[in-house]
């Protein structure tokens, strides 16, 4: 059933909306709330955590529309704060957020690219070196993952395991770049996903929002 495949969502996200500097777009939550994989792993995302989409990439909002809107408000909550805690490595974290999308009752075309979106344009660390690491920016471009995802949802089911999934996908991204005339196209492309990643992260992190105590 889909609480095997996808896990469950335990509790129901209360937040209240916090005035800031910028764009008012961060929450903060009011009740803790968790989300369990389907390997039975807990992700909290305790009360007084703060919230803002910020995880999900701006190149993608265009696709799927801001965070907080979709069928994908809850795992964008449970992901978010694990970006924010970075206790799991970035690919962990990412591909828990695609089973909490498919829990959260987002289609498999859908989730795979946002899921794909993050883990190549969004927050990116390793617990290895103790830092931050580089997305996968300057690999790919959203229009060249759109087309693959596209591809690769049409050829495979539900059911595939994400591990073959990601395989497809990279086997496209790697087959359309080594088209000619490619490469040629891709730093205009890079481009606008760089600024369009900058400008989400600087609508709603102009004076640290998430940290500074909200306006009265």
């Amino acid at each position: 059933n889909m609480r095997d495949r996808y896990g469950y969502f335990e509790g129901d996200v209360v937040a209240r909306w916090l005035r800031h500097h910028g764009p008012d777009r961060i929450m903060e939550l009011v009740e803790p709330f968790a989300y369990v994989d389907p390997s039975g792993r807990v992700w909290r995302a305790p009360a007084l955590s703060r919230v803002d989409g910020a995880s999900i990439p701006g190149a993608l909002w265009e696709e799927v529309g801001p965070p907080f809107v979709g069928d994908y408000r809850r795992a964008t909550v449970v992901h978010d704060v694990a970006c924010q805690r970075k206790t799991e490595e970035s690919e962990t974290v990412h591909r828990m957020f695609y089973d909490a999308m498919r829990c959260d009752g987002v289609g498999f075309a859908k989730a795979t690219l946002m899921y794909r979106a993050v883990k190549h344009f969004g927050p990116s660390w390793s617990l290895a070196t103790g830092g931050l690491s580089s997305p996968e920016v300057f690999t790919v471009s959203m229009e060249s993952l759109r087309r693959a995802v596209r591809r690769a949802t049409a050829e495979l089911d539900e059911d595939t395991p994400l591990d073959e999934l990601d395989q497809r996908i990279d086997a496209l991204l790697y087959h359309e770049r080594s088209q000619p005339g490619v490469a040629e196209d891709m730093g205009k492309k890079r481009q606008r996903v760089r600024t369009a990643n900058v400008r989400s992260q600087t609508d709603g992190n102009r004076s640290n929002p998430m940290t500074d105590d909200p306006k009265v």
